[in-house]
């Protein structure tokens, strides 16, 4: 389908709402990525373990997903799921601005970013449910890259501000927080089908999770790629910003540049044909190639000597972090019913968790241990490489196994219920 081709009736109302979500959230992306770290290091001073710390608490977030996915796939309120985590981690954000020290700095944004596991869940289950899987990427993408221009823009406004002033942050997180707050009252007026509404299966405890781990191999092996890939990009995240200040010496307005804009602007270019090519190619072969060039970004991390380097290796990410996180966020229905959507992204995000709360501590560790932040970009490299062979080689299994054609969403989803039973 066209990036400009009018929205379809059927889908239009959640369309419509989930873009309204999604700009109104362009503030809160454009502080929570890596501006929030680089806060912490030069505004508020705070040590390595404690960016780390920073770093882990999405993930640990994550981790909580197990809990979440029963509860999310047996209500039939599901939105309540969306809206709540929303409301709530609307006012954390309101809170940061009232900080003073990277300690309760730290704590508002663990607080923001613990409670939105619930989210993403009821968020997969509305994409699965309202919109058909044969376009469904490219809605997505669509969303995504309008909201993106906002959030391209606010990046470098707020580097700006916080060039002109360290302590602009107290200003900008409760602006976003206030941003959130409406974003999520437009999330409580979406309406779910009809057949997403129901209690779904019977059994969502954590004996059934483990059994979709023991029986789904297909779904395991296709975790254990994202977690070695995974692993080696969050052992990153806490780097980021050390090296940036320690090394570059990056003020606010470049990094606004480096770290938002850029690297959103060519996500914005680049979503409207990572939509339409996730919803018409299989989706193990778009990741297989989405690792591959993610990847090399780290390495030019390790051989920046300047800014404008660093910078190129952000625009080689930029070119396809919209299409890894479309896979990131629809992947799971290449192996679930529709029903067990909750439990598939819970273990998902769960298992993103638990990579989440080791790897930033061992980017530390290995950044100490060779007195190298570059160290711990050429380990990324070559571990997220490791991934990318792994992601290959299911590629090659499912072409075995489907006798050379290779399905896409759509295809799959009209064999997946006589395929596992969870």
């Amino acid at each position: 389908m066209s990036f400009f081709e009018p929205i379809p009736e059927e889908v239009r109302p959640t369309y419509v709402r989930l873009l309204s979500w999604a700009l109104l959230r362009a503030p809160v992306i454009a502080l929570i990525s890596d501006l929030a770290a680089l806060i912490a290091v030069k505004s508020l001073g705070a040590p390595a373990w404690e960016v780390a710390l920073l770093t882990a608490a999405p993930p640990l977030g994550n981790l909580l997903a197990i809990f979440w996915s029963q509860r999310v796939a047996r209500s039939p309120h599901k939105i309540r799921y969306f809206f709540w985590p929303e409301l709530a981690t609307s006012f954390a954000l309101i809170f940061v601005g009232f900080t003073r020290s990277p300690h309760t700095y730290t704590a508002g944004l663990w607080i923001f970013l613990l409670f939105r596991a619930p989210l993403v869940l009821a968020h997969s289950s509305v994409l699965r449910t309202n919109y058909p899987a044969q376009y469904r990427s490219w809605l997505l993408a669509r969303a995504l890259a309008i909201s993106q221009i906002l959030v391209a823009t606010a990046g470098l406004t707020f580097g700006h501000l916080l060039e002109l002033d360290p302590t602009m942050y107290r200003l900008l997180f409760p602006l976003a927080g206030c941003c959130g707050l409406l974003g999520a009252f437009q999330v409580r007026r979406i309406r779910l089908k009809p057949n997403g509404n129901g209690n779904g299966a019977a059994d969502y405890s954590l004996r059934r999770i483990w059994r979709v781990l023991r029986e789904d191999d297909r779904f395991r092996r296709y975790e254990f790629s994202f977690s070695l890939f995974g692993f080696a990009n969050i052992m990153t995240l806490p780097i980021l910003p050390l090296f940036l200040e320690g090394e570059l010496g990056i003020r606010y307005g470049e990094a606004g540049l480096v770290l938002v804009t850029i690297p959103m602007i060519i996500d914005i270019l680049m979503l409207p044909l990572w939509g339409k090519m996730c919803d018409r190619k299989n989706p193990l072969v778009m990741r297989a190639v989405f690792n591959f060039v993610f990847a090399v970004g780290p390495l030019i991390y390790s051989l920046s000597t300047a800014l404008w380097m660093f910078a190129l290796g952000r625009t080689v990410i930029g070119f396809v972090q919209g299409g890894s996180g479309l896979v990131w966020i629809l992947g799971i229905n290449y192996y679930a019913r529709s029903e067990d959507v909750p439990v598939y992204m819970g273990i998902h995000q769960s298992l993103t968790g638990i990579r989440g709360l080791v790897a930033p501590f061992v980017g530390i560790w290995i950044a100490r241990y060779f007195n190298s932040y570059r160290a711990v970009f050429l380990a990324a490299f070559l571990l997220m490489n490791c991934g990318t062979l792994v992601m290959i080689s299911e590629v090659l299994r499912e072409r075995r196994r489907t006798g050379g054609q290779l399905p896409s969403y759509a295809q799959i989803e009209r064999q997946v219920d006589g395929r596992f039973t969870a």
